[in-house]
């Protein structure tokens, strides 16, 4: 999007010059302000960052091409500023999981130790087939690991060793 906007910014200032040398051949009065490339590119940026030019344009192709300048930068600056105002105030907080269903809708990886499958095997039970099936087995420490300090994992743990754990300050 930046590099789409400096583009722009360079194909206008390319046009308004050419534009401004347009109108002194055909003996329109423009402003001696848009035929000084530094003050194009001054006027330019100006209107791009909301800022009023020191000179209006006079003739009336400058004239159309500042209005839909003025429209451009408009809508521009109105999506930079909503995409700034989005990432400021999402707070990237995500409810934490609190039931089984939660955890077998979400799209977090679950596990638990390889002992516990004894608990999920041989029963009717359709949560309990699903969690079967969909969980990772690893070892309690890894399962604590991904879970608490990395993030990407859910994980069924014993209250004792979610207490062990506490009582670690994990």
């Amino acid at each position: 999007m930046w590099i789409c906007f400096a583009f722009s910014l360079v194909l206008v200032v390319v046009t308004v010059k050419c534009i401004s040398n347009y109108g002194q051949k055909s003996h329109m009065h423009e402003s001696k302000t848009y035929s000084n490339i530094f003050n194009v590119i001054a006027n330019i940026i100006g209107i791009s960052l909301s800022v009023s030019v020191n000179t209006r344009p006079r003739s009336a192709p400058l004239h159309l091409f500042f209005f839909c300048w003025v429209c451009y930068s408009v809508a521009i600056s109105t999506v930079i500023q909503a995409y700034l105002t989005t990432f400021l105030i999402e707070s990237g907080y995500e409810e934490p999981i609190r039931n089984i269903n939660q955890m077998l809708k979400s799209e977090i990886n679950f596990g638990f130790d390889a002992i516990y499958t004894v608990l999920f095997t041989g029963t009717e039970d359709p949560v309990e087939s699903a969690i079967l099936e969909d969980s990772v087995l690893y070892p309690e420490a890894v399962c604590f690991n991904w879970a608490a300090l990395q993030h990407n994992s859910s994980a069924i743990l014993n209250k004792l060793v979610v207490g062990t754990q506490r009582a670690r300050g994990n």
